[in-house]
């Protein structure tokens, strides 16, 4: 499968809107000093979004996202061309050759108060549900290509060409835990093609993929030291941390999540993190409980 790295675009004091553009622009750094060996093609369409492009979005009519798309798109939008379609697969393996990670299997237990014994620091990097976590199933659909679209469209929805196909998505089943593929979902997508595309001719779906995104009910992501709040206050257990509820934006969230999270480790605080660690604080939803029912 393919994924798009892109900002969120809209008013610049949206919190969602200034956490992923810095994490949009914390993934550019790390592309350019861990992306060696994995394609990336620069260039998204994105449709129908009014707000006022930023410097590096350019505001285009169909005609001209045509002229750069290869297709007629339904209306209008931005161009994003520092924005990217890469194999997530192929990131994630460029990653995991850096040579200070090591991957091996191995087995912790929490002794107390919730310290891991035998080891200085655990991260808890999971999608499975737990507290504030809830499950959403997607499935993306693939399909012969239908046009000579040569780069990303997104919008309500999303289609991203690859070497001999689209991807086409994705539903979304909050809650939902199974993931064995649903025609259902394929016609859902299908149905997608007709508002992203002017004039989309029938297709015909070749593969899907199914699989559970982790996601958190201000959509952005949890990273860092785990905490209990208690009485409006916290208490941090030593040693043990967690990165997750990622949701559908992990390719563009995860450098900046685990840039915040090294920080703690290390014990490094710098004025620029303070703000970002309270974003993404892992007791934000229980402190915020506790102060609407006191």
């Amino acid at each position: 499968p393919r994924g798009v790295v892109k900002a969120v675009n809209g008013h610049p004091e949206d919190i969602h809107v200034r956490f992923y553009r810095r994490a949009f622009a914390c993934w550019q750094r790390w592309w350019q000093h861990y992306g060696d060996g994995v394609t990336a093609q620069y260039g998204v369409a994105e449709l129908g979004n009014a707000a006022a492009p930023a410097p590096y979005e350019l505001a285009y009519s169909i005609s001209q996202l045509q002229a750069q798309i290869g297709v007629a798109p339904r209306r209008g939008g931005l161009w994003l061309p520092s924005a990217a379609n890469i194999s997530p697969r192929a990131w994630c393996a460029a990653l995991l050759r850096h040579r200070r990670i090591r991957l091996r299997i191995a087995h912790f237990q929490m002794g107390r108060p919730g310290v891991p014994v035998g080891y200085d620091a655990v991260v808890i990097a999971t999608a499975s549900p737990g507290p504030w976590i809830t499950p959403v199933r997607s499935q993306l659909s693939y399909i012969e290509p239908l046009a000579p679209l040569s780069h990303a469209l997104t919008g309500d929805g999303y289609i991203i060409p690859a070497a001999d196909y689209w991807c086409v998505g994705a539903t979304h089943q909050r809650g939902a835990l199974e993931s064995a593929l649903c025609e259902r979902d394929n016609t859902s997508n299908l149905a997608k093609l007709s508002r992203l595309l002017a004039d989309a001719p029938p297709a015909r779906v070749i593969g899907a993929r199914a699989a559970l995104r982790a996601t958190t009910p201000d959509r952005l992501p949890i990273a860092g030291a785990v905490a209990v709040a208690e009485r409006r206050d916290i208490r941090y257990l030593p040693g043990l941390y967690c990165l997750t509820g990622l949701g559908g934006r992990g390719l563009c969230s995860a450098s900046l999540c685990a840039e915040t999270l090294c920080a703690q480790l290390l014990g490094v605080q710098p004025s620029q993190q303070s703000s970002l660690q309270a974003t993404l604080h892992t007791a934000r939803f229980a402190l915020k409980k506790l102060w609407r029912d006191t």
